[in-house]
């Protein structure tokens, strides 16, 4: 995710990252899609251009957008299969049921363009006291070309309130649909003895560093290796 993205407006309480709306799993699809801004279509209309004073038709892409504000989503190929709002709660839950697994949250960035999903696994370990870490398969989607349906499975760290994603690994994405295929997350298999493999190295890793004390200097040094731009006066370091 990136720093100034747009939220679709409503009232939202933020769970992941400032971003979505907790769900509760009594709730209806239409219910979900109206509390995570997913309750519009996306529409289809030709592409035209002025070459010179003459309209013209560019034959082999077509503009979408969104049915609530008429606003533009993208420009993509006449072969790009539209995926309505409707249609990715529907895969999006398909799949963690189809797995066990529980959507606890979802919501939209860039105005609608993209949408994700947070499911929730049974794989969860307390690194320290009070310091719990959960996995979860993010679940991501676009209508704008930019991206193929995909998920990855992550971690997320609950700690003092605050929120915490790490990459689970190595894993990297388990899921990957192009937009030149139909959904259905019938077909979509995650390999759960892969997860579980992971899970155990990745938890074994962060109890193993938990039990390393870093003094002041070595703290300081290790963020500063990571973030410190030296091409940067001081007072505009990050």
């Amino acid at each position: 995710m990136t720093l100034g993205i747009n939220i679709d407006a409503g009232p939202k309480q933020a769970v992941w990252r400032n971003l979505g709306t907790s769900l509760d799993s009594s709730q209806s699809a239409k219910d979900w899609q109206t509390a995570t801004g997913m309750s519009f279509s996306v529409h289809e209309s030709k592409v035209l251009f002025d070459a010179n004073g003459s309209i013209q038709e560019l034959p082999d892409k077509k503009v979408l957008y969104r049915s609530d504000t008429n606003q533009p989503l993208s420009i993509v190929g006449n072969e790009f299969k539209v995926i309505q709002p409707e249609d990715v709660i529907i895969f999006f839950k398909g799949i963690a049921d189809n797995h066990k697994m529980r959507i606890s949250a979802a919501g939209t960035v860039f105005d609608g363009r993209r949408f994700w999903a947070l499911a929730e696994t049974d794989r969860k370990d307390e690194v320290v006291k009070g310091d719990v870490v959960q996995c979860h398969l993010l679940l991501t989607t676009s209508v704008d070309g930019t991206m193929s349906t995909i998920g990855k499975l992550i971690n997320t760290r609950d700690y003092s309130n605050g929120s915490l994603m790490v990459a689970l690994g190595e894993a990297g994405n388990v899921i990957k649909v192009t937009h030149k295929k139909h959904l259905d997350p019938m077909t979509v298999k995650i390999n759960m003895d892969t997860l579980d493999k992971k899970w155990n190295s990745q938890v074994q890793h962060m109890k193993k560093l938990a039990t390393m004390p870093m003094n002041e200097k070595e703290t300081r040094k290790f963020y500063e290796t990571r973030f410190f731009d030296p091409s940067k006066y001081n007072c505009d370091q990050t």
